[in-house]
């Protein structure tokens, strides 16, 4: 019984995996939501401080990967060919899906700080055109007092050069 108890993994191992598996496919969801809707700088600081969030969070996951991968190899040596095959190929399943939304998620993160700056500095465009649009506003509306008047006009278009 003892050495068929040491052939299988313990119920902690089978209970990490199947925890990192729900962390890793919950991140996922949660990174494929964060970026439907960055068209605003709130909305877009939102989705990186949630993007870095998940990021945090597979990180602190990589800790239990490699306790997991660990505990594969001890697995191995006592488990049969079959049983031992079957985590093996299960935790390269989970290390592939760490890996990759690793990746994903840092070019989501570098993608959005870009996206930020870069709507930060259309707001700050539009802003600097909207009072350019009122200043020639304020213009016209002094233009049609002084219709009749061709040297006050040059001189009010002089101003404005």
């Amino acid at each position: 019984l003892k050495s068929e108890l040491e052939c299988q993994p313990s119920h902690v191992y089978l209970d990490t995996l199947k925890k990192v598996k729900n962390v890793l496919n919950e991140s996922e969801s949660k990174v494929q939501s964060i970026l439907n809707a960055v068209n605003d700088p709130g909305k877009a600081k939102r989705a990186l401080q949630q993007t870095k969030t998940v990021c945090e969070t597979l990180e602190k996951q990589k800790i239990t990967i490699d306790n997991l991968a660990a505990d594969t190899k001890a697995l191995e040596k006592h488990a049969s060919a079959d049983v031992a095959n079957i985590y093996k190929q299960e935790l390269k399943h989970v290390e592939g899906q760490w890996d990759k939304l690793k990746v994903s998620v840092s070019k989501d993160v570098h993608l959005l700080e870009e996206i930020l700056s870069k709507l930060r500095i259309f707001e700050t465009d539009s802003k600097i055109i909207q009072k350019w649009i009122d200043g020639v506003k304020d213009f016209l509306m002094k233009e049609k007092a002084t219709q009749g008047d061709s040297e006050g006009l040059q001189r009010q278009l002089d101003q404005c050069m």
